[in-house]
Parts: C-alpha cells; structure tokens; sequence
C-alpha cells in the first residue's frame, strides 16, 4: 500500500484511465474527469493497492474505508488480500 496525497492520487487516476483507454479497454475520452469516472475525488484517496491476492492492478483505498478497482467499481475492503508482500 502507498499512502498518497491528492497529487499523487490524481497522478495515479489520470494514469489508470489513460491506460485503459489506450488498451481499449474502456471507450471513453482523453479528456475526461478522473473524478468523474471512479465516482471519488483526489482528496478521498488515503492509499492505493498494485497488488491483490498475487494480481497486478491499482485499487484506491478512500479515507472513508471504500476500495475501488481500476474500472470505479467496488472491491473487497478487508486489507489482507492487497499488498501480501509487505507483511
């Protein structure tokens, strides 16, 4: 887990979904609202995930307890399968 303040949060949203569109996993423009598409804001970020149970990925966990995956969606909130290798 990497505790990040706002910047890197929207560093790191802007960079998902640039990701995605560029794999064409996701049909959305250039130029859209990080904000917008993963239904939370920069400043709810309190640590993001790049593992869970072995798989690559970005998962944003908020200040309020939520995690949610790289396509905005909901994901387990429980700690203990993200980031196995730093405990």
């Amino acid at each position: 887990m990497e505790p990040c303040g706002p910047a890197e949060a929207l560093r790191i949203m802007k960079r998902t979904l640039k990701d995605l569109t560029d794999s064409g996993a996701l049909s959305v423009r250039a130029e859209t609202d990080p904000a917008a598409f993963f239904g939370f804001r920069p400043e709810d970020v309190a640590a993001v995930h790049f593992r869970k149970r072995g798989a690559s990925g970005v998962w944003f966990r908020l200040k309020d307890g939520r995690v949610f995956n790289r396509y905005g969606g909901l994901d387990d909130p429980d700690p203990a399968p993200y980031d196995p290798e730093e405990r």
